[in-house]
């Protein structure tokens, strides 16, 4: 696999001096995956509880991903490799029928995806400039400095439900 540390392309446009540059963060593993999450817990409402309860029947009518949370970590013990855990949160729209009539409930869906990938084993600190430093900011600014981790990213398409059914939770959930 070609090692895509820190690399760069640079073109000039149009034969001027102006250059567009293209750089890479550290692109040293990815996985892709086709994930069927089932018996995930649906949080509703009190209300959305209340209707659920005096249903006939529901069925999922929509899902979509409202946010994600990608967090990265070392694995303590193996050197350069990272987890890296994404949690979806969905919201869905759920049709129910009470009382031969049907109405709409919106609940939150959350699942949890965690992966370990290779992220370098470098631990190097870089230091970058930034537009919004001036002089008079001084001269170790912390904020510029930055750890060699790895950055995640999670890109993912709309989820589609293929089933709901009603389970009966005894926990003491608040």
């Amino acid at each position: 696999m070609q090692d895509n540390k820190n690399t760069s392309f640079c073109q000039n446009r149009n034969g001027g001096g102006g250059a567009v540059c293209i750089d890479t963060h550290r692109v040293l593993d990815s996985c892709r995956d086709r994930d069927c999450f089932e018996d995930v817990r649906v949080y509703l409402s009190e209300s959305g509880q209340t209707l659920l309860r005096n249903s006939t029947n529901l069925r999922t009518r929509s899902a979509q991903i409202i946010c994600a949370n990608v967090s990265v970590a070392e694995i303590p013990f193996n050197c350069g490799f990272y987890r890296v855990t994404v949690r979806y949160y969905i919201g869905l729209e759920i049709e129910i029928c009470v009382s031969g009539r049907s109405q709409f409930i919106n609940g939150l869906a959350v699942v949890e995806k965690d992966v370990v990938l290779y992220g370098g084993e470098g631990r190097a600190i870089s230091f970058t400039s930034s537009s919004g430093v001036d002089f008079c900011s001084g001269c170790c600014n912390v904020d510029t400095a930055v750890t060699n981790d790895p950055v995640a990213i999670a890109e993912t398409v709309e989820p589609v439900i293929l089933g709901t059914k009603i389970n009966d939770c005894n926990c003491t959930c608040t």
